[in-house]
């Protein structure tokens, strides 16, 4: 009575994507029919094989509970056994990595005033404390993007010398565009979905929103159907055929 269903699947989805797995109790009456959603934490619940069939356990605060798995709803991934899916994250660890490694490289560049890193040469010997003071006085002065292209002074002999920079690769503009096709690539979702315009056009936006339904949604909506058709139905349901859960892929596509 808290939670609405667009907030129910949305963050059981989420729950899916991310860790692999979505699980939420289902609660029913006497009569075992149905009555509401709990969702559980997909850190503390799994499904185990025993003698008995499949159960799963979870742990809510300290105490440690094990249902059938008929009373546990479970969206799951991309699985080895059809038991526990696999998080995405995890399997594509090394392909998302490079973008991960983009987005951090770009914060730190621009970060640091969108300068290229340099040498401040300080005639003579000096000795380590004197060294990161004089750093620190040129970081204050230097660094961020409000300090961008403003006057710095330096005392004394020391001179800055300015290491150069292929301003291609500070962009990173390719880098970035790379990494949204790559997740387009993994998940299905296309890249016009996740914010990369170049390929698209007025008259080809249909067809990839098509594409998007057949390529990504589709097999997912059935997998929730599917699961909804055999948890939450009661065997007379099941066997007279008078109900069945499916999604409106036309209002989608509308």
């Amino acid at each position: 009575d808290y939670q609405t269903a667009g907030v129910f699947k949305t963050t059981l989805e989420f729950h899916r994507l991310h860790w692999g797995n979505g699980y939420a109790y289902i609660g029913r009456n006497r009569n075992a029919i149905p009555l509401d959603l709990t969702i559980l934490s997909p850190y503390d619940t799994f499904p185990v094989m025993t003698e008995k069939g499949l159960w799963y356990t979870t742990t809510i605060g300290a105490e440690q509970l094990k249902f059938p798995a008929r009373d546990i709803f479970h969206i799951k991934g991309l699985s080895f056994d059809g038991l526990v899916g696999y998080s995405v994250i995890d399997l594509m660890a090394d392909a998302l990595g490079l973008g991960i490694a983009a987005r951090e490289y770009g914060a730190r560049f621009y970060g640091q005033g969108s300068n290229a890193s340099g040498v401040l040469m300080i005639p003579g010997t000096i000795d380590k404390d004197k060294a990161k003071n004089v750093m620190a006085a040129w970081s204050e002065m230097a660094s961020g993007m409000t300090r961008a292209h403003k006057i710095a002074v330096l005392q004394g002999d020391v001179k800055w010398q300015p290491l150069t920079i292929d301003p291609q690769k500070a962009q990173a503009i390719e880098t970035r565009q790379f990494e949204v096709r790559e997740v387009s690539n993994i998940t299905g979702v296309p890249p016009h979905k996740l914010g990369d315009d170049t390929r698209t056009s007025h008259n080809s936006l249909e067809n990839e929103n098509q594409s998007y339904l057949d390529d990504c949604l589709d097999h997912r909506l059935c997998n929730w159907e599917e699961e909804a058709g055999d948890k939450l139905l009661t065997e007379a349901e099941k066997a007279d055929d008078t109900h069945y859960f499916e999604f409106n892929r036309a209002a989608l596509l509308k």
